[in-house]
């Protein structure tokens, strides 16, 4: 039986830890209840196992100190926020690498021209 009828009731077994961590998360006001913390998780693996459109979404773990420095920075105004700056850096890292990739190249292709 489901609540709504485009819904479905489910029961789920989560470890006790995981429980206080999503706890925490609800008494530090970030989601109302266990309920949409749990929805909103399973929508956003879902989505991130399935985009299909022209950027995929990625999950990122960083060291907290990183994470520190990152917010630092967004503080400061040097970037719009977190997810902006890592886009912005990946970018950029990406596109040395791949001028990287093509100086080797050139390279041999000339040694071996």
């Amino acid at each position: 039986m489901s609540d709504e009828p485009d819904q479905s009731r489910i029961t789920v077994r989560l470890s006790l830890e995981s429980v206080k961590k999503i706890d925490s998360l609800i008494e530090e006001g970030k989601y109302k209840n266990i309920s949409e913390f749990i929805r909103e998780a399973i929508e956003s693996h879902l989505e991130e196992l399935t985009s299909t459109g022209p950027s995929k979404k990625m999950t990122l773990r960083l060291p907290r100190n990183e994470v520190e420095n990152i917010d630092e920075i967004v503080k400061n105004g040097m970037a719009v926020d977190g997810e902006d700056f890592i886009r912005t850096a990946v970018r950029d890292y990406i596109k040395e690498k791949i001028r990287e990739l093509e100086k080797e190249e050139l390279k041999r292709a000339v040694t071996n021209d």
